[in-house]
């Protein structure tokens, strides 16, 4: 049995917001001005690589050219 094959997606990726536990927008709050300090602040853009299958890499690719902007949240990923 063989794994689907997977293709590494290119992309950039820009933090929006920072949130709390309950999923709420911490951005005129002390722990939101603690958070945006430095890099890691609204509009803050990085380089990433999503390895998807081959039909997912297609479908981000044509509705990222449609004009549609999927939205992320971010965990950490503990080592395999």
């Amino acid at each position: 049995m063989s794994a689907e094959p997977m293709e590494r997606v290119y992309v950039r990726i820009t933090l929006d917001d920072w949130r709390g536990p309950s999923g709420r927008s911490v951005y005129s709050t002390a722990e939101g001005v603690w958070l945006s300090l430095g890099g890691l602040h609204s509009g803050s853009t990085f380089s990433a690589i999503l390895e998807l299958d081959t039909e997912d890499a297609a479908d981000l690719r044509e509705a990222l050219g449609r004009g549609f902007r999927p939205v992320f949240w971010c965990t950490a990923k503990v080592a395999p």
